[in-house]
């Protein structure tokens, strides 16, 4: 009976296992061009789906010449993204400078990138360049960022 009881739970686990994600260089690229495809169909639910829903977002830009910090939950994100693309026309996305650090150890990877962004809203073409910086890591077999840091430099 005893034996049943494992090769069942063995059974039930190995899908798990053999079919997680795991933190690789291709994974994590292909996580990175996902939540691109998504982010140029304003899609936020696309976006999201790559975001933990735990996770630590934390956006830095300058408003009227001062530095402004704001912390958010994923739901405030979604809004803000939500937000930001409903009034965006034209809306561009480039992705330069992305580096991959993978921490086996530690079971994370840190993704690093500069994100040059470009829309424009009531024919006004706005642009900005951000240093982007996240956290992955293996959630339920799925990587998901699990730490996201933009701070706007342009």
């Amino acid at each position: 009976m005893r034996k049943k009881i494992l090769v069942s739970l063995f059974c039930l686990l190995l899908p798990t296992v053999l079919f997680a994600d795991q933190l690789s260089q291709e994974n994590i690229t292909k996580l990175i061009k996902n939540m691109e495809t998504a982010a140029s169909k304003k899609d936020a639910d696309g976006v999201l789906k790559f975001i933990s829903p735990k996770a630590k977002i934390t956006l830095t830009a300058m408003v009227n010449g001062k530095t402004q910090k704001v912390q958010l939950q994923v739901p405030q994100y979604k809004a803000m993204l939500e937000q930001g693309w409903k009034v965006a026309q034209n809306y561009k996305f480039k992705r330069s400078d992305t580096k991959i650090q993978i921490d086996q150890a530690a079971k994370k990877a840190t993704i690093t990138a500069t994100i040059d962004e470009e829309v424009e809203i009531q024919g006004k073409k706005i642009s900005s360049k951000t240093n982007q910086k996240s956290t992955v890591e293996v959630i339920n077999g799925k990587l998901m960022i699990t730490d996201l840091n933009a701070k706007q430099i342009k």
